[in-house]
């Protein structure tokens, strides 16, 4: 008994989660890793370690274009899903 706006908005709901939950492991994980490799001795032109510098606006924005990447990409599935009628469905 949804209607078509409900459904769009179960969908994008859940890609804005699932977005949202993957561009944090992701941040974490890049994060780690960098950190390591950035403890990795490297010599080269008087550089003894990778310069890697962090700030908090790269986290902000990488967690935003994760978000904003499966938003965009759960749009298309949920407006399609939105126009099928429930009981084309049910009768298979």
């Amino acid at each position: 008994g949804c209607s078509g706006s409900d459904i769009t908005v179960i969908f994008l709901s859940q890609a804005a989660i699932i977005g949202f939950i993957g561009s944090v492991v992701g941040v974490i994980l890049g994060y780690s890793i960098s950190s390591l490799v950035n403890q990795i001795p490297f010599e080269i032109a008087g550089l003894y370690t990778l310069p890697i510098h962090y700030r908090y606006q790269d986290f902000i924005l990488a967690i935003a274009f994760g978000i904003s990447t499966t938003l965009i990409a759960g749009f298309l599935p949920a407006r399609k899903a939105s126009k099928i009628d429930p009981v084309v469905i049910i009768r298979g």
